[in-house]
């Protein structure tokens, strides 16, 4: 609880948000495995390396499983080979991916350490197969020092190792998936 305090404190100041509304249960989970099983719907929690130190640990992904349907999310994670195993197939792999217009300058280099660029996305995804990959948890600049990277250019850079459906994730995106067929409608 006390990981989300300042926002709630925002939330309940800023928006009148009743404070009795705020309230979060944590669940806690000691090793990967399925987390949530009810009404149809299972939660696989898996472990991902966010960076070679394990300076963030635990770092996860998630998968969801509903009848025949599935969605794949990476997490915050550098390449890792549990997305592969995880990810096998699924109808919806949304990943993390990080890439600058200038990906030569030496203070990025720690940035990539912890990130996907979109070459090894488009790795994971042409391994994967999913019916749709998308893009979440978009690193592409800092402006004013560094400048964003256009998301087309991000698109083909992914392009260079994988051609199949794929995505920019925005927010409030809705995914529809039905009998391996996903469509994307934006926020309106």
């Amino acid at each position: 609880m006390l990981t989300h305090q300042n926002d709630i404190d925002v939330r309940v100041a800023d928006e009148n948000m009743p404070r009795d509304t705020t309230a979060i249960t944590p669940h806690e989970f000691e090793r990967e495995g399925v987390i949530f099983d009810q009404k149809g719907v299972r939660v696989t929690m898996f472990e991902v390396e966010h960076d070679a130190a394990g300076a963030i640990d635990p770092a996860v992904g998630y998968r969801v499983d509903f009848g025949d349907s599935s969605v794949l999310i990476s997490g915050d994670t550098r390449p890792t080979p549990k997305v592969l195993e995880y990810g096998e197939n699924v109808d919806l792999l949304i990943h993390e991916v990080a890439d600058f217009v200038d990906p030569s300058v030496p203070a990025l280099q720690k940035v990539y350490s912890h990130h996907t660029n979109p070459q090894q996305a488009g790795e994971i995804f042409a391994h994967t197969r999913p019916a749709m990959a998308a893009y979440s948890h978009i690193v592409n600049g800092a402006p004013p020092q560094i400048p964003d990277l256009p998301l087309d250019v991000m698109i083909e850079r992914t392009r260079e190792t994988y051609d199949g459906p794929l995505t920019m994730g925005e927010d409030l995106m809705t995914f529809y998936i039905s009998d391996r067929d996903v469509r994307v409608e934006p926020y309106e």
